[in-house]
């Protein structure tokens, strides 16, 4: 997941703090690899939901969630 930000912010992803390049930009890395082993004869969804925070140096946290999702979904 790519993250991009002010570098003077503080950056939290998934509970852990993320620090960027000086670009403000940084990387989090989610691994899946336990949600996909196994043979599965059908396509299934794949789904994680990532919470973040970011605080500005004088200001309120702004909390969100990023859903990541990969595969088909079904009804």
């Amino acid at each position: 997941m790519l993250v991009s930000a002010p570098t003077r912010f503080s950056r939290h992803v998934d509970g852990r703090p993320l620090t960027l390049n000086a670009d403000g930009e940084g990387t989090y890395a989610i691994d899946v690899s336990a949600l996909v082993t196994g043979f599965e004869p059908t396509v299934k969804s794949l789904e994680r939901r990532v919470p973040y925070a970011v605080t500005p140096p004088t200001g309120t946290t702004q909390e969100g969630v990023v859903t990541l999702q990969s595969g088909s979904r079904r009804s």
